[in-house]
């Protein structure tokens, strides 16, 4: 027969209350901090005393906005989880405004420490924890190591044993601090992608099937082949010239520059009109300087004459000059 508890773990936020809980469900310690809304559910299966168990475990958020509805995730507890960070004093001062949390105070407890790998940073001594312990009536003091999972097996095996001890009606063990140094065997579970999961009820804690638990599988022990190694033999050879005859060497053809051509100029050019003059921009107004059409015409046609003997006397004397050279 299957025995049902609820266990609530109470505590201040930042002091790794969540990296227990997912220590004890998946066996992996998370470094990044994530930040409990409410309250985060996580289920777990254990054997306490050679009876089942089932834990249902909720980790309620120890921020001040979440104060007012923790009350709601209190209720029904059957155990409860009491937890403060030995680097700061201020979560071991807060424990009583938490106890105040619980709707029946006299339900089993047990007390946790967290971060104690952290000792350069210690603020409290387990001295004190158990102190504390004894004025609270809390059976079990338990420091705890999520980095290396130490004591967190121990805390939920202990709680399981005080709920099963105040179900039956029985006394409970007056404060004691639980040894964590012996090395014991830890049941827990890693959970990869290729495995089958079960959800709890009222709860998002996921715990592997045992009949889809898998195991790495064992690899085969491979033998080196030892060979011996011949080196092949390369006999040496003679090297022989790539070429036997000889190679006569040509002067350069070097190309004869052609003749530089003579563009004649205009001048020296028969039989070419001679270039027109441009026109005269008028100055003066037109009534004043334009003459008749029949001086007009009379004056380009003398012009026109002047223009052409001008040329025609250019050009002779151009062309006696170069007689003259020539001769």
């Amino acid at each position: 027969m299957v025995t049902f508890f609820k266990v609530v773990v109470l505590g201040d936020g930042g002091i790794g209350k969540t990296s227990i809980c997912n220590y004890l469900t998946t066996g992996e310690f998370f470094g990044s901090y994530k930040l409990s809304i409410g309250a985060d559910f996580f289920s777990k299966k254990l054997v306490v005393d050679g009876e089942e168990v089932t834990l249902q475990i909720c980790d309620i958020g120890g921020q001040d906005q979440f104060a007012e509805i923790s009350n709601i995730f209190t209720k029904g507890a059957h155990g409860c989880i009491l937890c403060y960070d030995t680097t700061r004093r201020d979560t071991l001062d807060s424990l009583d405004r938490w106890l105040g949390k619980l709707e029946d105070n006299s339900i089993p407890k047990v007390l946790v420490s967290t971060k104690n790998d952290v000792e350069d940073l210690r603020e409290v001594l387990d001295e004190e924890g158990m102190e504390t312990a004894k004025r609270l009536n809390i059976s079990y003091y338990i420091p705890t190591t999520s980095l290396k999972g130490i004591g967190i097996t121990e805390t939920f095996e202990a709680i399981s044993t005080l709920m099963l001890l105040h179900k039956k009606g029985m006394d409970m063990p007056i404060t004691e601090l639980v040894d964590v140094t012996q090395e014991t065997q830890i049941e827990a579970h890693t959970i990869s992608g290729s495995q089958h999961m079960q959800a709890q009820p009222l709860g998002i804690g996921r715990v592997p099937s045992a009949a889809n638990h898998l195991e790495a599988p064992i690899a085969p022990v491979i033998k080196p082949i030892k060979e011996e190694y011949t080196p092949p033999v390369v006999e040496p050879t003679k090297a022989e010239p790539s070429f036997t005859q000889p190679i006569t060497l040509a002067p350069p053809v070097v190309e004869e520059q052609a003749e530089e051509r003579i563009i004649p100029t205009p001048k020296e050019i028969t039989g070419i009109e001679p270039p027109t003059e441009p026109e005269k921009t008028a100055i003066q107004p037109i009534t004043t300087i334009t003459p008749p059409i029949s001086e007009q015409k009379t004056n380009e046609t003398k012009s026109e004459e002047k223009d052409i003997s001008t040329f025609l006397d250019r050009l002779r004397q151009e062309k006696k000059k170069a007689d003259e050279e020539e001769k």
